[in-house]
């Protein structure tokens, strides 16, 4: 790991106003450290019942949601290109939780950085929390960015 925070920042976005405000304090860190940000952006295969139906849909429903996000990821990208310096910007399809932990490690990140949602009850049991996740799973220091 680093002495540096903010040399490698991976910022976890998932186009929300939550991940917008996560993307301003890693794009302002990364430029204050003379360092770059990475964006990504995983979509989360959907769980369809049934071994037939999920074959059939899986593929077109990924690609379609996999081409959305990333003209979503090259507009986010593109509003923050004059902030900061924008390193590797990835879409994958996956868990987001493994995802960011895995491509952390890849770019060799000091900090991982992504916005919560503060769900609570059945919308948190049912979702789940990317950030608490990676908060107890990843190597490095992680940076979860409430809405304020």
């Amino acid at each position: 790991m680093s002495t540096t925070i903010g040399k490698s920042v991976l910022l976890g976005t998932d186009f929300s106003e939550h991940a917008e405000r996560a993307c301003y304090i890693a794009c302002n860190l990364a430029r204050a450290m003379g360092g770059v940000v990475h964006f990504l952006h995983v979509v989360q295969v959907p769980m369809i019942p049934g071994p037939d139906i999920g074959v059939f849909l899986a593929g077109p429903v990924m690609e379609d949601a996999s081409g959305r996000a990333r003209r979503l990821l090259d507009e986010q990208v593109a509003r923050w290109r004059d902030h900061a310096t924008v390193g590797r910007t990835e879409v994958m399809v996956g868990d987001p939780r493994a995802c960011l932990v895995e491509v952390a490690g890849e770019v060799k990140a000091d900090v991982i950085i992504v916005g919560t949602h503060g769900r609570r009850g059945l919308g948190r049991m049912l979702m789940g929390s990317v950030a608490e996740h990676v908060v107890r799973t990843s190597a490095v220091p992680v940076l979860a960015v409430p809405m304020g």
